[in-house]
């Protein structure tokens, strides 16, 4: 048992953030209901979408949190790790600024397409200057192993958007008001980190230090979490083109719940990441066999649930009758399933250097051929959603392609 989970440091971490991470999920779960129960399905449906677009700004959260964790936790010295912080703050303000700048003109000529009201669409791109600096912060915590740290600035996120969305929706908002909580809760976890979990490194009195770029540092990482993170959620976007405003929202309520899997184990990766990063690279592959031990033992469970239980969970999550729909809510919850392995392998070649080119471009064929099934395969959800399992399936293959 000892040479099977080796490491108590990633085991503990591990635990920290998956009872914290699945608390913020809980918390989530909570206003997922709420919104699926106070919106029709056209409007959640519409929800769903700009939430999805708000996983596409996580490409560049997600890409910075890394750079930024495998960067502080190879270095001891908390000056250094205050320079970081001061010039990356600059770095990704900038560029967030320009971002926001073209996200309004790409869908001021495209918004009907989605056929979603502008100002949404408007307001929903906010996300991304908190896209850009929220990840500077969680980045430091994780690099330095606060794993605590780390899970309690998440529940303050997830804590924030469910108060603020009930207080909105009583005030009868309802979908702009959703909106607004997902949006002003991102502002919590940086006020969070920057005021109270950090407020040590922030206030030394050190240069920045423009030896770190994040537009320089590691580009190939930003490249493949762009991919893996569109290939996450492009599925729902996809749906509102082809299909009904009705349907569209019916395969959203099975997107949300499906989506339950990936993100319950992340926490597992999170944790894994900035020890493997830091460990004797001998020791990698036990490490890596103990994430998935754990990842493939909650994910067995969860499918479980989702085949035996399919009409209880949509029940109880939207409080809608989605017909012969709630058949295909095993099929995209395996999908997710299999992302979550294709991410803790992502994260293994990522703390291992060994992301080449090659495997970038094996990535992108899997998008390309999950674009090319849903677009193809989509005459009815059931449908659509083997279309999505397959694609899967084939990026999970392509992962594991010459891998060290």
């Amino acid at each position: 048992m000892k040479k099977l989970f080796f490491g108590n440091e990633f085991l503990k971490g591990s635990a920290i953030l998956l009872i914290l991470f699945n608390l913020f999920n809980v918390i989530n779960l909570l206003f997922q209901i709420f919104s699926a129960r106070s919106l029709s399905l056209e409007d959640y449906g519409v929800l769903t979408v700009l939430l999805s677009m708000v996983y596409l700004f996580a490409i560049f959260s997600e890409s910075i949190q890394l750079a930024v964790t495998k960067q502080v936790s190879s270095i001891k010295s908390d000056k250094e790790i205050s320079g970081i912080y001061k010039f990356a703050f600059k770095e990704c303000f900038t560029i967030s600024f320009w971002f926001f700048v073209l996200y309004l003109i790409i869908f001021s000529l495209m918004y009907k397409l989605v056929d979603i009201p502008f100002i949404l669409l408007a307001i929903n791109g906010l996300g991304i200057f908190f896209a850009f600096i929220t990840p500077i912060y969680r980045g430091i915590l994780q690099g330095k192993k606060n794993f605590l740290g780390l899970g309690k600035n998440m529940v303050v996120e997830g804590i924030v958007k469910l108060v603020l969305a009930v207080f909105f929706i009583l005030l009868g908002w309802s979908l702009y008001g959703i909106l607004g909580a997902v949006i002003l809760s991102m502002f919590a976890p940086i006020a969070y980190a920057r005021l109270i979990q950090l407020k040590n490194y922030m206030d030394l009195n050190n240069n920045e230090n423009k030896s770190f770029s994040l537009i320089r540092y590691e580009y190939k990482v930003l490249i493949i979490m762009t991919i893996f993170i569109l290939f996450f959620m492009i599925d729902t976007f996809i749906a509102k083109i082809v299909f009904s405003p009705e349907l569209a929202g019916t395969y959203a309520v099975l997107s949300v719940i499906g989506k339950i899997l990936f993100i319950g184990t992340q926490p597992i990766s999170k944790a894994f990441f900035p020890i493997a990063n830091s460990t004797d690279k001998s020791k990698d592959k036990n490490l890596l066999r103990n994430a998935f031990v754990l990842i493939i033992s909650i994910l067995l469970v969860s499918l479980l649930f989702l085949y035996l239980l399919p009409n209880f969970i949509i029940t109880i999550f939207s409080g809608k009758d989605l017909g012969e729909a709630v058949s295909s809510l095993f099929f995209v919850g395996l999908a997710n399933a299999i992302l979550a392995i294709v991410n803790l392998i992502i994260f293994y070649r990522i703390s291992i250097n060994n992301y080449s080119r090659r495997f970038i471009f094996t990535s992108a064929i899997a998008f390309v051929v999950q674009i090319s099934l849903l677009f193809t395969f989509n005459s009815s959800i059931h449908e659509f959603s083997l279309a999505l399992l397959s694609s899967t399936v084939i990026f999970l293959a392509l992962s594991l392609y010459k891998i060290k």
